[in-house]
């Protein structure tokens, strides 16, 4: 199983104020809820992709917060998810299917900024062109 975010990661995002506030939680039942929180997170992104190959990493830990800040909006004692924070949950949850379906290809990442290109074989060249 992955280890794709902690709860300095979900602090980061939410900020101390709103998450002490969806926690409903201090000390250890607080730190409780968001192992479970970012654990429940971690098995959906690692339950569609397996092993997560180290260029999906950056996307596995968004994912993982995505549904992690869906999950403690859930929870919380608000009357309903944020619609922005529903729609984030969707859209990981599609993009997780599509990796798990092969739509989303990963690569191996390439060294530097160079970008690697599949392509036929030239037209005009040395090879094809003798006597030019």
């Amino acid at each position: 199983m992955g280890t794709y975010i902690t709860a300095a990661d979900l602090e980061g995002r939410l900020g101390a104020a709103r998450l002490a506030q969806l926690c409903g939680a201090a000390g250890a039942a607080r730190t409780a809820l968001l192992a479970a929180v970012a654990a429940r997170a971690e098995a959906l992104v690692d339950a569609h992709l397996g092993d997560v190959p180290a260029a999906a990493a950056e996307l596995a830990r968004d994912w993982a917060l995505d549904i992690a800040e869906f999950e403690l909006h859930k929870r919380g004692s608000g009357a309903k998810v944020p619609e922005k924070v529903v729609y984030s949950y969707e859209d990981a949850l599609r993009q997780l299917r599509d990796a798990a379906a092969g739509k989303l290809a990963f690569g191996q990442a390439a060294a530097g900024n160079s970008l690697c290109v599949a392509s036929n074989p030239p037209l005009f060249g040395g090879r094809n062109m003798p006597g030019y």
